[in-house]
């Protein structure tokens, strides 16, 4: 029992020593991780709300002065139409000299007069003008004019149908949905646009991040290579320190990057209640389960590559590839076939596959999940054989 638990505190101590030495190297790179991380995720936040309408559009704002002289459905239906659909704000309770005087000193916008016979003239196919009064408010005058216009527009045709009867026209009136857009559905659009926006901005995030993570990866075999040249690979094998030992401390910095990178965009971007369309713990576990299969491909390219300008030409070159037929960089929907069949081999396709299955209402996870991890799993086991192909041949030249 003393034997096992003196080799367990040695493993921790040697493991301990080499992640504090590759923490030391790394440093520059970590810090240029938590600044790019930074710099993407304020850059997205501020292109997800530039992209935000308004709550409520600007016209909900207009205050309307309204003089009904005629006093028939008609006209109490376009009433109705001016609060209930446009949510103007009437004032209905002044004469004709109150309203021009709050006119004048800008506590409304204008001023709407319906002639009396406003509905009989109507029907008799000769309607009446209403009176709109403006002064310099042309931005609004243009807008209430314009759905005045189209107001009066579907209630002539509805008179038309009517053929002149006042009891079918006020029935047809009480019965018909004009096509005008309501604050109701005016809010629920401006919802829309403001969360597919947001929506949007994460996963441009996410593509940038996965770049990044994918290019600042090439630490793990940049070390591996470096000890292999200087001769401390082989000092290590030689000594009490495990290659377990060892790969896993460099491991952890490629882990600590990528944390560095996405943990502090993913807490702010969900402090500050933006819209994202899935879970963060999906985006937490897709995105850790891309950082094992980055570490993964480190390991082998540090163990299997020879020379550092090849490493750094497969991971650059693979970083830029991979980001482009993904889809992180424009939408898939755009581009030949060709490219989804590619795209498949690519790693943040299988993260997007994820997130997307959210939109589908599925949130199905396990099979992009599974595909990660086969994949790291697949490079881990090139790296050992590699290793051990390199171990055997050491052993012949020393014998």
């Amino acid at each position: 029992m003393t034997g096992r638990t003196t080799k367990g505190n040695n493993a921790v101590n040697n493991f301990g020593i080499l992640f504090c030495s590759a923490l030391l190297r790394a440093r520059k790179l970590l810090v240029l991780a938590l600044v790019v991380s930074l710099g993407v995720m304020a850059v997205s936040i501020i292109a997800a709300s530039s992209g935000q309408a308004g709550e409520l559009p600007e016209w909900a704002s207009i205050k309307l002065g309204f003089i009904d002289r005629d006093g028939s459905p008609v006209t109490k239906d376009m009433a109705s139409y001016l609060e209930d659909e446009l949510r103007m704000g009437l004032v209905t309770t002044k004469g004709a000299d109150e309203l021009n005087r709050d006119l004048l000193d800008k506590r409304i916008s204008g001023v709407a007069e319906i002639p009396k016979g406003f509905q009989d003239a109507l029907l008799a196919g000769r309607p009446k003008p209403v009176e709109l009064t403006f002064t310099d408010d042309y931005a609004n005058e243009a807008f209430v004019k314009g759905n005045f216009g189209t107001y009066m527009e579907s209630v002539s045709v509805l008179s038309a149908a009517a053929g002149g009867d006042a009891g079918a026209f006020e029935k047809m009136l009480d019965e018909t949905d004009r096509t005008q857009p309501t604050v109701e559905r005016a809010r629920k659009d401006a919802k829309t646009d403001r969360r597919e926006s947001e929506q949007e901005s994460y996963r441009f995030m996410l593509g940038f991040f996965m770049m990044f993570s994918f290019m600042m990866s090439i630490i793990i075999p940049q070390m591996l290579h470096v000890d292999r040249l200087d001769g401390t690979f082989r000092r290590i094998r030689a000594s009490n320190v495990t290659p377990v030992e060892y790969i896993a401390s460099i491991a952890c910095i490629g882990f600590i990057i990528s944390l560095l990178i996405e943990g502090p965009a993913m807490v702010v971007w969900h402090m500050t209640g933006t819209y994202s369309g899935v879970p963060l713990g999906v985006t937490v576990l897709m995105l850790f389960a891309f950082a094992v299969l980055l570490n993964s491909l480190g390991i082998f390219l540090g163990i299997a590559v020879k020379s550092f300008s090849g490493i750094t030409t497969v991971i650059v070159a693979g970083s830029t590839i991979t980001s482009m037929l993904s889809g992180a960089w424009f939408p898939l929907e755009m581009v030949p076939p060709i490219f989804l069949t590619l795209s498949k081999f690519t790693p943040q396709r299988w993260v997007y596959e994820a997130i997307y299955s959210y939109d589908k209402g599925d949130g199905a996870i396990g099979v992009p999940l599974a595909v990660l991890l086969l994949a790291s799993l697949t490079f881990l086991v090139l790296a050992g054989i590699r290793f051990a192909d390199r171990k055997a041949g050491d052993q012949a030249l020393a014998r």
